[in-house]
């Protein structure tokens, strides 16, 4: 655990914040959850891959940057909750239309 932190602290000094929290890490989440739906041929592996990934990282991001806080705390609680409930559901769009065509074969066809 204190060699995840030692990274993420070593990242975070040479990347900038706004480019490292906006774009990189959500960028890198979302594809990786969508890449799971894709290559599962399950859409509902995106979203569930991208929010472990998130919930991960947000998790060490705060052992790692607030070593004091609480887990159970209100504050604590929406640091961690805030992005991971936000990149899943674009994650789920995502792979919706990205990974299992059958499914929308499926949703168009008639019921016999």
């Amino acid at each position: 655990m204190e060699y995840i932190s030692l990274v993420l602290q070593y990242i975070q000094t040479r990347v900038d914040p706004f480019l490292w929290e906006l774009f990189i890490v959500p960028v890198v989440v979302v594809g990786l959850g969508v890449l799971a739906a894709i290559l599962s041929k399950k859409f509902i592996f995106g979203p569930i891959i991208t929010f472990f990934l998130m919930f991960t990282y947000n998790f060490f991001d705060l052992v790692t940057f607030y070593p004091d806080s609480i887990i159970g705390e209100a504050s604590t609680q929406r640091y961690l909750f805030g992005w991971c409930l936000i990149h899943p559901l674009v994650s789920l769009v995502i792979s919706f239309f990205l990974a299992p065509p059958t499914i929308l074969k499926q949703l168009t066809q008639p019921i016999k």
